[in-house]
């Protein structure tokens, strides 16, 4: 049966996605029934708009490709999906930051994690900054634009980071046109998600490794010479240095964006990610008091928690597209 269905639609299943029809093939055909009406039945309940089967004939009214039943009706015949409800494909495997339920936990992670640990990272650099430009009787414009063109540099630098991290992911398999690939690359970017997303809970000590490496100190470097000017490009320059500090949340969310198997995509997750970040870092740089202790570190961990629910999505993505799990979906939200 599974033959007669390669054949009939023009595509060759094997795999993962043999395995996934069918199983849908044994849900819907009873004993007794004749193969071929079987097949025009499946196909019927299965199969709805326009197809990539380059043999099926074009209907000469709407130029839609069709499948011949067993009445001699033309039936339209779809693109197969091996993943997903066929009427509304699944995309594979990696992260899109397009999603609105994506989009949400990556602007969440980014602002619980700039109230928590940012703060306590990057807030002594901002704060000093600030003071810089308010020597001399700067007047509060002055310091406005100064603090943007930082926050500029700083985007500038984790989009940069999205786009880098997607063109190796990309390199690595996350474009590939092989689904399988797709998949064990998915899977492994989740499990390198959790295993640093636990780091941030202080649960192992990756964070700390990142923080406390060569390259880090070499960015401290250059932000210490930096923290004093008052010249525009190097306020900008002091940003992106900053968005360069190897820093754990902005680590993880870069494995994310390598997932994305597209530049374009990759930025946008770390600038999702960023921009979540500019509310309690503006804030902090205009003079606003910082939080409490205790409430930062919760806030730090709700981030860490967000980015590694973000790691497992992307781990049962990438399951749930060799078959070994079925895809869920909120309505038009794709969970995994």
């Amino acid at each position: 049966m599974i033959r007669a269905l390669s054949t009939s639609l023009g595509h060759r299943f094997t795999g993962p996605s043999a395995l996934v029809w069918a199983r849908r093939l044994k849900s819907v055909v009873t004993v007794g029934d004749d193969p071929e009406e079987a097949l025009v039945r499946f196909v019927s309940d299965n199969v709805d708009g326009p197809t990539a089967c380059a043999h099926a004939p074009a209907d000469r009214h709407s130029q839609r490709p069709t499948h011949p039943t067993a009445s001699g009706q033309p039936l339209p015949v779809t693109r197969v999906s091996a993943y997903g409800p066929p009427m509304d494909p699944t995309p594979c495997c990696g992260l899109d930051p397009t999603e609105p339920l994506t989009g949400a936990m990556l602007l969440g992670a980014g602002l619980a994690q700039s109230l928590g640990h940012c703060v306590g990272m990057c807030g002594p650099i901002q704060t000093a900054f600030s003071l810089s430009c308010r020597r001399g009787g700067s007047s509060h414009g002055f310091l406005a634009v100064s603090l943007s063109l930082y926050h500029g540099g700083r985007l500038t630098s984790y989009v940069t980071l999205g786009v880098l991290f997607a063109l190796v992911g990309t390199l690595g398999g996350a474009s590939s046109s092989t689904q399988w690939v797709r998949a064990g690359v998915s899977i492994g970017i989740g499990a390198l998600m959790l295993i640093l997303g636990i780091g941030l809970l202080d649960l192992l000590p990756t964070r700390r490794w990142i923080e406390s490496s060569d390259l880090a100190g070499a960015v401290a470097d250059r932000i210490r010479r930096l923290l004093a000017t008052r010249n525009r490009f190097g306020q900008y320059g002091l940003g992106v240095a900053n968005g360069f500090l190897p820093c754990g949340p902005v680590v993880v969310t870069a494995l994310a964006a390598a997932s994305t198997g597209s530049p374009a995509r990759g930025a946008f997750t770390m600038l999702l990610f960023g921009v979540g970040t500019l509310p309690a870092l503006a804030l902090l740089g205009m003079g606003v008091g910082t939080l409490g202790t205790r409430l930062r570190l919760r806030l730090t961990q709700i981030g860490a928690v967000l980015l590694l629910l973000i790691g497992v999505q992307l781990g049962l993505r990438g399951a749930a597209a060799l078959g070994w799990i079925p895809h869920l979906r909120l309505g038009p939200a794709v969970i995994w």
